[in-house]
């Protein structure tokens, strides 16, 4: 029997079952939670493909291929990996070292920047070989990133309160007034916010998870996020949708297609959304002046990779932002008419 996915009623997980090339595996939970079938899905097809590999070579030799298997059964990410495998598969883990990932650069990303280049090939290999060191396959991996790849990006796009509006006049259904409201106003990353389901909303609050290990985070929803979902045609599965109701998938871009092709209709420049989530931060700033409450709020590591937006709101966007219908009451905004309302977003 191929690999399969499964749900127990006891797990809130995937759970995988099985034979591959390489033999038969127990059944095992997979740790992607159940709403999370892409990525369960990319997961198994991951494991099967390090079975052929690990079939092939044999179960004695400690190759990186092996330790790809290793950090996939332990929790690990699949991505960018189905690029480096193919080229380094066969090595031991303890022969990888900063010429094989200088070889790497080149042939995988020759015209990237130094940050893609370090979230698609260092941070992925690095993650691997630290698995297969505690097994005392190799020495601790220590690679030197392309230089500039820790360098914040200074300019980024978020848009005026005036933009955002002109947006919405851009957008051809409500499905996609939807989408754009509730980036913009609960600063959700793509992959939280295309999982974000009818059913996580509880009165004027939405549950979410956050990170691999799926931690639970409850955000307060402002009035005007409140009406864009309950204006939505459909009340139960995907909040975001694409134009034709089809929800989109937890890593899908085409999100972005569709707010390019948005920002052109209404004739402003292109935005994704992570334009959105940088505009969400940037107007949470303008309005609470707050560093540690906006790194809480928008569950960032740490509060240096949010100093940026402290150098960038004008000091006239809160007031802006009061015209356009979003007014802070206590630790969010709210719409101007909903002054006794009290919104917290823990």
């Amino acid at each position: 029997m191929p690999l399969t996915l499964y749900q127990r009623s006891d797990s809130p997980y995937w759970w995988i079952r099985g034979t591959t090339a390489a033999g038969r595996i127990k059944p095992r939970s997979t740790k992607i939670d159940i709403k999370q079938k892409a990525e369960a899905n990319r997961y198994k097809t991951a494991l099967e493909k390090q079975a052929v590999i690990q079939h092939t070579e044999g179960h004695t030799a400690e190759t990186f291929s092996r330790a790809v298997i290793l950090y996939l059964e332990q929790g690990g990410s699949e991505r960018f990996l189905d690029r480096i495998v193919p080229l380094i598969g066969h090595k031991r883990c303890s022969d990888i070292d900063q010429n094989i990932m200088d070889d790497l650069q080149r042939v995988l990303y020759p015209d990237c920047k130094p940050s893609t280049i370090k979230r698609q090939l260092y941070t992925p290999v690095t993650a691997v070989l630290k698995k297969a060191a505690f097994r005392r396959w190799c020495p601790p991996p220590m690679f030197e990133p392309p230089k500039g790849a820790n360098k914040l990006k200074e300019v980024y796009r978020w848009l005026t309160p005036e933009e955002f509006e002109l947006a919405l006049m851009g957008c051809t259904n409500q499905a996609q007034r939807t989408m754009l409201t509730v980036f913009v106003g609960t600063g959700l990353r793509r992959g939280n916010a295309h999982s974000l389901r009818h059913e996580d909303i509880y009165g004027e609050e939405a549950l979410i998870y956050i990170g691999k290990q799926g931690i639970q985070r409850r955000i307060s929803l402002q009035p005007r996020v409140l009406t864009a979902i309950r204006a939505c045609p459909y009340n139960t599965g995907p909040i975001i949708r694409g134009t034709h109701g089809e929800p989109y998938e937890i890593d899908s871009r085409a999100s972005r297609g569709a707010m390019h092709r948005i920002a052109r209709r209404a004739g402003i420049d292109p935005f994704g959304p992570h334009d959105l989530r940088h505009t969400w931060a940037t107007w949470h700033y303008a309005v609470h002046k707050n560093l540690i409450k906006l790194r809480d709020d928008g569950h960032w590591a740490d509060t240096k990779i949010v100093e940026r937006y402290a150098h960038t709101a004008p000091d006239s966007l809160a007031d802006e932002l009061k015209k356009h219908g979003w007014f802070v009451v206590r630790n969010l905004y709210v719409d101007h008419d909903a002054t006794t309302q009290a919104i917290d977003i823990k």
